[in-house]
């Protein structure tokens, strides 16, 4: 069932929009408003599928509110009821999902009804609210070695974003998914060579594409306004880069599983191709705790006794860092050690080869000599 508002001026109009509503049983009218501030404040902890709302009211209009509505609840639909049909384009550029002229009848608000039905799944509730239920479907998100957003249950589908800076703005939140952004930050980041005005709706327009990528999926409140800041849902995603950074801090206490299940993410440069300003010195973090996960998962793998997993983790450490001394000798060491002195040897004559093209200098002599 859709939860809806209606939100008028005149107490006239309110009282026969909620006779209609009784007669239509996909629908459920939860308040009814007349001033518009009030009801933006009750969206602000409340799931809304669509809010009624009159265009000429004292206090804030219906276009002001339905843009103050869509920055809090970005998922929220927008639907006009009006004595004037003059602002009908004002209002589907308000991104209105209809339109409806007073006096209303039946007949108008059901075929409303009828084309929502086709398109739109009723919300899942926020968390909190008695009467909701969990969904426990994820957005997997990848942004290590590539670039990814896709519904669980359709890999093979990729999220378009329609734009690069919509794509961007997802990334830039999830990127900072410990602390809401504030709009004035996001518009410097994002659009820095923009005035306020056209980096305003330029934020907007994306703000509106990732609710629509979003929504097709149905996937509840994902972009999430709280008072001028914003956040990505990090409660409906699986992110690689969440995973990781989120496990720095316990390495040595996580499972052989654990820290390989991690170390499958770890598949190449954080946002690869993607040359975002704000994101350069979290490639080099990211490489850099990719390096310290394969270590402390190659150790876990030698106390365990498993050398063959401690040798294939080590040459994936050795794919992001060929020229690390103590990594190539723990390497050999581990192969002569479990009889594979042919593979020793490739290994460290491509590092010597390396060592010296790039640099000039020859391995450390133990090195070899671990290969006698």
């Amino acid at each position: 069932m859709y939860r809806i508002i209606v939100v008028d001026d005149e107490m006239l109009a309110i009282k026969r929009f909620e006779h209609i509503v009784q007669k239509e049983n996909r629908v459920k009218l939860v308040e009814s408003f007349s001033d518009g501030l009030e009801a933006l404040e009750y969206i602000k902890d409340n799931t809304i599928d669509i809010a009624f709302l009159d265009i000429e009211m004292p206090e804030i209009n219906g276009l002001e509110l339905a843009n103050r509505m869509l920055e809090v609840d970005p998922y929220i639909n927008i639907m006009f009821v009006t004595a004037y049909d003059q602002y009908a384009l004002d209002a589907f550029k308000a991104h209105a999902i209809g339109y409806m002229l007073k006096p209303l009848d039946i007949e108008a608000f059901t075929e409303q009804i009828n084309q929502f039905s086709k398109t739109k799944e009723p919300r899942k509730l926020k968390s909190g609210t008695s009467t909701g239920t969990t969904d426990t479907k994820k957005l997997i998100v990848r942004f290590l070695g590539q670039s990814l957003c896709y519904d669980e249950a359709s890999p093979n589908t990729p999220i378009s974003f329609r734009t690069a800076k919509a794509f961007e703005l997802f990334a830039l939140l999830v990127h900072h998914y410990k602390t809401p952004l504030s709009k004035f930050t996001i518009l410097d980041t994002l659009f820095p060579d923009a005035d306020y005005e056209k980096a305003n709706k330029l934020f907007y327009v994306s703000c509106s594409y990732l609710r629509s990528a979003f929504s097709k999926l149905n996937y509840p409140d994902m972009l999430i306004r709280d008072n001028d800041n914003y956040r990505i849902n990090t409660d409906i995603l699986d992110c690689d880069y969440i995973s990781l950074v989120d496990s720095e801090s316990k390495l040595s206490s996580l499972s052989a599983d654990e820290l390989a299940s991690l170390a499958s993410y770890c598949n190449g440069e954080y946002l690869m191709g993607k040359s975002f300003d704000w994101s350069i010195e979290t490639k080099a973090y990211i490489e850099t705790l990719t390096r310290k996960l394969l270590l402390a998962l190659s150790d876990k793998y030698s106390t365990e006794d498993k050398p063959i997993e401690a040798i294939s983790t080590l040459e994936k450490y050795i794919m992001t860092d060929p020229y690390n001394e103590e990594v190539i000798t723990k390497l050999v060491k581990l192969l002569v050690t479990n009889n594979q002195l042919a593979k020793a040897r490739i290994i460290y004559s491509t590092y010597e080869s390396k060592l010296q093209n790039e640099y000039g200098l020859d391995p450390n002599p133990a090195i070899k000599k671990l290969l006698k």
